[in-house]
Order: structure tokens, then sequence, then C-alpha cells
């Protein structure tokens, strides 16, 4: 419980100091889960550091659920530790398991961003678990195959920050989304 108290209170302080220190966002997509309620979820992503992760510049995926009326249910959670899934030049494979709540009508998946580094995302996957069985449910452009993005929304994203698709690096199929956020300025 402490761990989970002094987890949560880092989480507040950096969204509370993101705008003087360093940049917080998220990407996310929200998905239609209402019939799985109080089941299991696994979410996976990969991810490539352009450069190594550090305490103030790092990625980790996150999930929040929220209910009909568009109102979040419980707190954001993300992964405990970006470095447990870094890989030094080459795809990060990313998990974050947890449980859709009561009431939820929709998983607001989502790829949180700490600092300035760049980053590529790749092969982004929801899951359900139902008993010893995985269903996928398919995430718009997960995979970030289709030329645009506009089914991945932003939060908290800075005007110095762009996102594209890329053919430079991808963990599977021909592209992958690139965050270039090299430029932002620390206030």
């Amino acid at each position: 419980m402490l761990k989970f108290k002094l987890y949560t209170f880092a989480i507040l302080l950096s969204i509370i100091t993101s705008k003087s220190y360093a940049q917080f966002f998220e990407i996310y997509q929200a998905v239609d889960v209402e019939k799985y309620q109080g089941k299991n979820f696994i979410l996976e992503g990969k991810i490539f550091y352009m450069d190594d992760i550090t305490n103030s510049s790092w990625a980790v995926l996150g999930a929040r659920s929220i209910n009909a009326d568009g109102k979040q249910l419980k707190q954001t959670f993300y992964n405990d530790n970006a470095s447990d899934y870094f890989k030094k030049n080459e795809w990060s494979a990313y998990e974050l398991s947890g449980k859709i709540e009561k009431g939820a009508k929709y998983l607001a998946t989502s790829i949180a961003i700490s600092g300035n580094d760049s980053y590529y995302l790749d092969d982004f996957k929801l899951f359900i678990k139902d008993g010893k069985n995985k269903i996928e449910i398919p995430l718009k452009n997960g995979d970030f195959e289709t030329n645009t993005i506009l089914n991945w929304q932003s939060m908290g994203l800075d005007k110095n920050t762009s996102l594209a698709l890329s053919k430079e690096k991808a963990y599977s199929g021909a592209q992958s989304l690139f965050i270039d956020n090299s430029v932002f300025v620390y206030r």
C-alpha cells in the first residue's frame, strides 16, 4: 500500500510540475469495452527510444476506465517503472495489465511521455482475458500502417512536439508512429 501511495504521489507531482520542469503528455485511444466490465485486460506496445531513458525522460503505457458520460471512474494507472522495459538501441516491449472497472463504457489506452526525447511507437494491442483465453480488441491503427493518426488523440501535447508516421523504423509492418519531442523547451 505504501508503494502505491508513493507511486501515486510521484505521478501527481510529475503532472502538476510538468508545465514548469518537463513536458508530460499522453497519446490515447478510447475503446468500447462495456461488455467486458470487471474483466482483466492486457495492453501491449513496442517503444523505441532514440536516446537513453532517464529519470526525466521516459515513456510508459497507461489506461483509464471511462463511463458513458465521459467521466473517468478511477485514477489513470501506468507501468510502474519504465526502466524495467527499456532496451537500449532496440524495440522495448511494454505490457500493462489491469481490470476494467464496473460501469466502464470505454477504456482509454495510452502512451504517456515525459521529458524531451524522441520515440517510435508500434504494434499496440489490447487483449481481454476471458478464463484461459485472450480476446484481442482491435485498436484502430494500433500498428500505424494506415496513413492517418486521426484515431489517436493527444492530451497535454506541447506545440513544439510533432507526431508523424515514419518508415525509418518499424517493429512490424512498414511504418510506425514517430514522436519528436526533442525541441521541447523547459519553462
